[in-house]
């Protein structure tokens, strides 16, 4: 099986993580056990990181649920961190 990493000194996740704090919800930075699209894209030389609302302990679960403000919370940090990160590249 094949690791893919993205650099935490990589423009996409400084970007992520600039763009939380600045909605005040700083957030650290972790790989993941799971397989998830992002590795395709990683390794293809598409920086790409797993990101989105709500907890993984309960994803894909029959109790799967989001927070409707992490839901808000995340469109508003992924259109910024795409406007952050393009501006960039």
């Amino acid at each position: 099986t094949e690791i893919y990493t993205l650099s935490l000194h990589d423009a996409l996740p400084i970007s992520l993580q600039a763009v939380l704090a600045g909605l005040g919800r700083p957030a650290s930075l972790i790989g993941t056990g799971y397989w998830h699209d992002g590795a395709s894209f990683t390794r293809a030389g598409i920086p790409s990181v797993a990101f989105g609302p709500g907890q993984v302990a309960v994803a894909h679960s029959v109790d799967e649920h989001v927070p409707i403000d992490d839901l808000v919370t995340t469109a508003q940090a992924l259109a910024l961190t795409a406007m952050r990160f393009c501006a960039q590249n």
